[in-house]
């Protein structure tokens, strides 16, 4: 009796080390139990990783699927490693297909299974079904992601694509959040925010949404995209007060979800925007050199006056400058004005036909600056030359 516990208690222990570390000691674990599903899968993946598989390693992996079926018929690791095996060796695509229809049958939850169903269904230009295995293998393994999620945004682009992908968005599926953080910086910006209008279906934004638009508003200002940037800051600015059109730097017209249409800061620590209701103040440091603030707006071609009325502080030695880039077919400087020291001030620009966007950066210079300085801003504002009325810097 004390004899037969023992032996139980050993193979227990066994089988407990075993399955503890399969996956994180698959080479240990196969020579201690070749047929271990977990052992395996992990090795397997791992070859197949590292690229083509040779010959030898391939009959290797095979015999001891086979074995697994063997001490376990229902082993889907076996199962899908057969298959792999049939499709490479070109013993015949359908009967990998029949291997992996069992595999999925017994259950849905591997990775290798649901890789090679998606590269199946791609075969056979089924993108429901590509779209259908891409959704198991990331809600089940969100460690997927890092493959699988560049595939997937540089496909949005893609009609077909983009029409199965609502669905998934739609109800918002466990990778879906992940899977817009990524694509937000890697997909193209206007097939995404397609998607992601079609997925709201009205006129303004979800708070789900909202964060992923005002991303793809900032790229696809980046992408010279600005028709996209114009329908996206659209919606963005539902609700919102239309002074953040104006031209004056303010609340409304630093509105973080807007930018770069409305007021941004440059990264350098030396310029800070503080902004409150009564008006923004831009602190530069002594140390600070660049642009300090910028926006793109979209004024029609024409003559313009800029209108400018600012307050300094401690400004010895400080000097500024507007400077207008137009993006058309390439970016280009197209007037510097003064900005600094004086503070009232009206200059002529005019914006050439051709420009798409126009980008407006206040760039600090100056030398043998000692200490800090403030600028107030009281108004700011580009009058056409034909009109006394302000010309709108937005949309």
């Amino acid at each position: 009796m004390i004899v037969v516990t023992v032996a139980a208690l050993f193979f227990t222990a066994r089988g407990a080390f075993i399955s503890s570390f399969a996956a994180s000691r698959p080479d240990t674990i196969a020579r201690l139990a070749p047929s271990n599903m977990p052992a395996l899968r992990a090795q397997y993946r791992r070859e197949m990783q590292a690229g083509v598989m040779k010959s030898a390693k391939q009959a290797i992996f095979a015999e001891r699927a086979r074995l697994s079926l063997l001490r376990n018929p229902l082993s889907v690791t076996g199962l899908s490693i057969l298959a792999l095996q049939a499709d490479a060796s070109g013993a015949g695509l359908e009967h990998a297909r029949l291997l992996m229809s069992a595999a999925e049958r017994i259950s849905r939850r591997d990775l290798l299974m649901q890789l090679w169903l998606i590269e199946d269904r791609v075969r056979q230009e089924d993108v429901a079904g590509a779209l259908r295995h891409y959704d198991r293998a990331l809600s089940i393994y969100p460690e997927a992601e890092p493959l699988l999620f560049p595939i997937l945004a540089g496909a949005v682009d893609t009609p077909d694509i983009r029409k199965g992908l609502f669905g998934y968005v739609k109800v918002r599926r466990p990778w879906v959040r992940s899977f817009l953080d990524f694509a937000t910086g890697h997909a193209p910006p206007a097939a995404l925010a397609e998607l992601l209008i079609e997925v709201d279906g009205g006129d303004r934004p979800s708070s789900f949404t909202r964060p992923f638009e005002a991303g793809l508003l900032r790229n696809a200002v980046a992408a010279q995209q600005f028709e996209s940037a114009r329908v996206l800051a659209r919606r963005l600015a539902k609700g919102m007060p239309r002074e953040w059109q104006e031209l004056v730097p303010s609340q409304a017209s630093s509105a973080p979800d807007l930018q770069p249409l409305t007021w941004a800061t440059s990264e350098d620590p030396a310029f800070q925007l503080q902004l409150d209701a009564s008006g923004a103040v831009l602190d530069i440091g002594p140390e600070g050199q660049g642009i300090a603030i910028y926006r793109v707006i979209f004024p029609k071609p024409g003559t313009y006056r800029l209108v400018q009325q600012m307050s300094a502080t401690d400004s010895e030695g400080l000097q500024g400058r507007w400077d207008f880039t137009c993006f058309g077919n390439t970016a280009s400087n197209i007037a510097s004005l003064p900005a600094l020291p004086a503070t009232a001030t009206s200059s002529q620009i005019t914006i050439p036909a051709g420009c798409a966007a126009v980008r407006l950066a206040l760039v600090v210079g100056g030398i043998d600056r000692a200490s800090a300085s403030e600028i107030s801003f009281q108004r700011l504002a580009l009058v056409p030359q034909v009109s006394r009325a302000p010309a709108p810097a937005g949309l």
